[in-house]
């Protein structure tokens, strides 16, 4: 019901203007806090995991990084990719994560399958995406939302990024902490941003982007808000 609420208030152009501020807002101290912590927030990770698992920086993080040689300036967030080589992989990086402090704020399923888990830590929104990988192809999903597409409240559109995976991780020294890589990370940028990718975009979207971002308009990904040992063993 206040989900329906929301989306008529959305429509009402005279409150345009108060939501834009208030996204600017929300978005300039999301961009703060992982400018400020999100080195520090790395090393962490690092030190929690391990190296037990293939996960390593991803979508913005990753051409940052690559590009940038650290956080692109309008970064508001850290996205990680993990690789899913069996469905423990999710239950265990999400325990060591939690035991840490990391707070879970919500994760996304499509076909049955979790496509990413979003943490909450020091202010910094911390997402880990499932890098699911059939015959040397990888993809990652998220999510989004569009205005001529009518949702329920759990309800986005998925956005598959697809790629050619190689296994592995190239380590790279940034500032004070040492970022993990995708030895295919090219491939991936080319796949997501196209071959241009280490010149800058303006007002970048992927319904712009190359043919390898498929877009399923037609689909349905749902976002939840509980992830608990049930829903773990239900998954494997």
């Amino acid at each position: 019901m206040w989900f329906k609420i929301k989306q008529k208030l959305k429509k009402l152009k005279i409150l345009l203007p108060i939501r834009k501020l208030k996204k600017r807002i929300i978005y300039k101290k999301l961009i703060k806090a992982t400018h400020k912590y999100g080195y520090d927030i790395n090393t962490y990770i690092n030190e929690i995991l391990e190296d037990q698992f293939e996960y390593y920086a991803m979508c913005g993080n990753l051409l940052g990084i690559v590009r940038e040689n650290g956080f692109i300036k309008y970064d508001n967030d850290m996205d990680y990719g993990l690789t899913i080589t069996d469905d423990s992989v999710w239950e265990k990086v999400y325990n060591k994560l939690v035991k840490a402090g990391f707070l879970y704020h919500h994760h996304f399923e499509k076909d049955g399958k979790i496509t990413e888990i979003a943490f909450r830590y020091k202010g910094v929104h911390v997402d880990f995406f499932g890098v699911y990988v059939s015959e040397d192809r990888g993809c990652i999903c998220s999510g989004a939302r569009y205005e001529d597409i009518e949702y329920k409240s759990d309800e986005f559109t998925p956005i598959q990024v697809n790629f050619d995976y190689e296994g592995g991780v190239i380590k790279k020294q940034i500032k004070n902490t040492v970022f993990n890589i995708p030895t295919y990370y090219h491939k991936f940028l080319v796949s997501n941003y196209g071959e241009s990718y280490m010149t800058p975009i303006k007002n970048f979207s992927p319904d712009k982007s190359m043919k390898d971002v498929v877009i399923k308009r037609e689909e349905k990904m749902f976002i939840k808000k509980d992830l608990s040992q049930k829903t773990f063993n239900k998954k494997s």
